[in-house]
């Protein structure tokens, strides 16, 4: 609903969802899923410039969930090269960027690896918390863990099940006994 408010605003929603639906998925992706759909309609007669900067989407949700055996992995993250570069942003007029989320100001690990880039090549972070008060205010990005670490993509997607295509989501296996290979059911 957010997303398609901004559009009514000139603003284009990027949709950034890298999850999939599952039996017993740890993310409930289906009202995601659902808004998308009936989100198209809107977008079709929004009939946006060109030239509309970009409201990028996400799930606050994406790394949420217990992992369990037999439970759908589908939890995901975001990496800098989902987004553009900083100097593709400035060059299409782009300043500043406003982070809106819903009971916090800083951004989750994963969108901090892409906001501090913007922010050290000169675009100013606002961050906007819809459950305060407070309008939106400049914040600086702490440095994240395993900033820039050559390794940081692997890493980060050791923690997560990956599908067979490549992408996030997979079943979480039972466990196993040591050494014999036998799954218990």
């Amino acid at each position: 609903a957010l997303a398609l408010g901004s559009a009514s605003r000139g603003w284009r929603p990027v949709p950034l969802f890298n999850s999939c639906p599952g039996p017993d998925a740890l993310v409930d992706n289906e009202s995601i899923r659902a808004g998308l759909l009936d989100g198209a309609s809107v977008l079709r007669e929004a009939a946006l410039a060109q030239a509309a900067p970009p409201a990028f989407v996400l799930d606050s949700r994406r790394t949420e969930g217990a992992v369990a055996p037999r439970r759908f992995d589908n939890r995901w993250v975001v990496f800098p090269q989902d987004f553009p570069s900083a100097a593709r942003l400035l060059s299409s007029g782009i300043r500043r960027v406003l982070l809106v989320q819903d009971g916090r100001s800083e951004p989750r690990s994963d969108l901090a690896h892409v906001l501090l880039r913007w922010q050290r090549a000169g675009l100013e972070i606002l961050s906007l918390d819809l459950a305060g008060e407070a309008p939106a205010a400049p914040i600086t990005v702490a440095k994240p863990s395993r900033f820039r670490a050559l390794g940081y993509r692997a890493l980060v997607a050791l923690g997560l099940r990956k599908s067979s295509a490549g992408g996030f989501g997979g079943v979480v296996p039972p466990p196993s006994t040591g050494g014999t290979g036998a799954m218990w059911a």
